[in-house]
């Protein structure tokens, strides 16, 4: 960790979330590895529904925000299907396949003045969910046909 190295409070990186949602419910908070990684995952009012037998299986959409506070990560936010309860989870949620839109903040900077930022990169997230929802659909006509 260097000098200008800058800690992000639990409470900081929570108010980052909400900044960026407006009124956002959380549905998860934890942190893991001895308290040194934080995170936790704001609820989307988007969701992706399969319905090939009128079923209608739903896959919610999260907000997550995590960092660390000992340098190995930066404050992130990212756009999931993914609901973080744990360092599996976690690890699920930040692989690329499901994370197509996030956003960084060194700790040397700091998260205030970085919100508008933040959410012109994670308003991209609308695309991904759009292709999300394409890929699932796809996935259920494949499976139907077969």
């Amino acid at each position: 960790v260097g000098q200008r190295y800058k800690v992000v409070q639990n409470e900081e990186l929570f108010q980052f979330g909400d900044a960026l949602l407006d009124g956002g419910r959380w549905e998860t908070a934890g942190s893991i590895k001895n308290g040194t990684v934080v995170f936790g995952s704001l609820a989307l009012d988007r969701e992706t529904v399969l319905d090939p037998s009128g079923v209608g299986d739903k896959i919610n959409n999260y907000l997550l925000v995590h960092t660390s506070h000992d340098g190995s990560v930066a404050i992130q936010a990212s756009v999931t299907p993914v609901r973080v309860v744990c360092q599996n989870t976690l690890n699920v949620a930040l692989h690329k396949s499901n994370v197509k839109q996030s956003y960084k903040i060194r700790h040397t900077q700091t998260a205030e003045g970085k919100v508008a930022a933040a959410r012109e990169a994670l308003g991209l997230a609308k695309t991904y969910l759009d292709e999300f929802d394409k890929m699932a659909h796809q996935m259920i006509l494949t499976l139907s046909s077969n």
